[in-house]
């Protein structure tokens, strides 16, 4: 799952993700943002727990629906 992608995060999904990743050990887990991520403060609420952003690279996110049958161009 892809938090604030898939829908707007929470707080209390990030709390969770969190704790999840420090009970497995990971005391420095990688979290992907995009401008299109939900909500918008959640770069803030990352920075807010500690994280600290690193840059990252372009991704691209679509639905499930078919691609068209014939081509766009």
């Amino acid at each position: 799952k892809n938090i604030g992608v898939d829908g707007p995060a929470t707080e209390e999904q990030l709390d969770a993700l969190l704790a999840h990743y420090r009970n497995a050990g990971i005391m420095r887990p990688w979290f992907y943002t995009s401008p299109h991520t939900e909500p918008a403060r959640l770069r803030c609420w990352l920075e807010a727990r500690g994280l600290q952003h690193q840059g990252g690279w372009e991704r691209i996110y679509r639905d499930a629906t078919p691609l068209p049958a014939e081509p766009l161009f």
